[in-house]
């Protein structure tokens, strides 16, 4: 998962402290070591390597910490594949075999269509599924857009946490899993920042330039820090999609709907959660816990099947219902959303997809 498979981030004073002192109270139920992060610990020819500026957390000026538009951008540099920008795909029609692709073309203000041998689907789980509604017409209809659950506790602690902000990498840096109880299949998934950026926010104060405030903002950094838990999307609030014709016009109304078990799962979470801070002496800041039922983590619209029934179901291939040579292959295809961040995932199954059909001529 790094960069460069032969440099590793250093365990800090801070991760260590943590790390041993949850090792020593977890039960069968929990899992807990140094995450993992894509991150830039060498220079290279496009990128700068982690500058160890203290906020990663407010956004990376840098560039250091990966994403993908980094792989598309070294991709059309190398002229390894034809990228067409200002482009606003409408929909699709299968032709036999062959797909249609229906846009319009900003650049030229008109609309425009190309035909394909194959197509794959990526534009993010609402957009992807907003097309495959025009593609197969299916106005008026309704569809469940999943996501997941969130806890973030604000945490103290007395002993020191030995931190050189701002001279170090703030992402999360241990990962905890665990389940509530053994009558529960799923992982909850906490990332905890021993050194997070944003706590300075909670402070009004900016002029970092100031001896004291810097002292002061130092001692925070060592005492205070943040531990965030996500959800699978089985105990987690929905979205859902309404795709209307109204006054000529296609229409896509968003509301956020209750899961009846989002909010019992999520109490039991944080009580869990917060015997294991406090057996660790970490104290929890009960009054700034913030619980949301809901994230921007969604999926889950078109779920792969077996055999697909419905008209917004997949089969494993990403395929739709009644289409040749398309494969969704984002977030709307995932059957459920697990707790764990899901960008390698929408990856993985992308890459599986992509490898199953050259092995099998799919």
């Amino acid at each position: 998962l790094f960069s460069n498979k032969n440099k590793y981030f250093n365990q800090s004073k801070s991760t260590l402290m943590v790390l041993k002192k949850i090792k020593k109270i977890i039960g069968n139920n929990s899992i807990v070591g140094q995450s993992r992060l894509l991150t830039r610990l060498i220079n290279d020819e496009n990128y700068f390597k982690c500058q160890y500026c203290g906020r990663c957390i407010s956004g990376c000026i840098f560039d250091s910490i990966y994403k993908p538009s980094q792989d598309l951008d070294k991709l059309i540099k190398n002229n390894s594949i034809n990228y067409r920008n200002n482009i606003i795909v409408k929909k699709m029609s299968q032709m036999n075999n062959k797909i249609k692709v229906f846009f319009f073309d900003i650049n030229r203000n008109k609309n425009d269509f190309i035909i394909f041998d194959r197509v794959f689907l990526a534009a993010g789980a609402i957009e992807s599924t907003r097309i495959m509604v025009e593609s197969n017409n299916l106005y008026p209809v309704h569809m469940n857009l999943k996501t997941k659950s969130q806890i973030i506790f604000p945490l103290f602690t007395k002993t020191s946490l030995q931190t050189d902000w701002p001279n170090l990498n703030t992402q999360p840096d241990v990962f905890l899993e665990h389940k509530n109880s053994q009558n529960y299949q799923h992982w909850i998934h906490t990332q905890i920042n021993t050194k997070n950026d944003l706590i300075l926010n909670l402070f009004p104060f900016k002029n970092i330039q100031n001896k004291f405030l810097f002292y002061f903002k130092k001692m925070i950094m060592n005492h205070f820090f943040v531990a965030h838990a996500t959800v699978h999307s089985k105990y987690s609030d929905y979205y859902k999609l309404e795709f209307i014709k109204k006054n000529n016009e296609n229409i896509l109304n968003i509301n956020l709907n209750e899961n009846i078990a989002s909010k019992e799962y999520l109490n039991l979470t944080q009580k869990n959660l917060c015997e294991i801070f406090n057996k660790a002496s970490f104290y929890v800041l009960k009054s700034l816990v913030k619980k949301l039922t809901y994230s921007t983590h969604v999926g889950s619209s078109m779920p792969m099947t077996k055999k697909p029934v419905l008209n917004n179901h997949t089969d494993i291939f990403g395929v739709p219902k009644n289409w040749k040579n398309l494969h969704i292959v984002d977030a709307s295809i995932l059957p459920s959303l697990p707790a764990t961040p899901i960008g390698l995932l929408i990856a993985a199954n992308a890459m599986r997809i992509a490898s199953d059909i050259k092995i099998y001529n799919i």
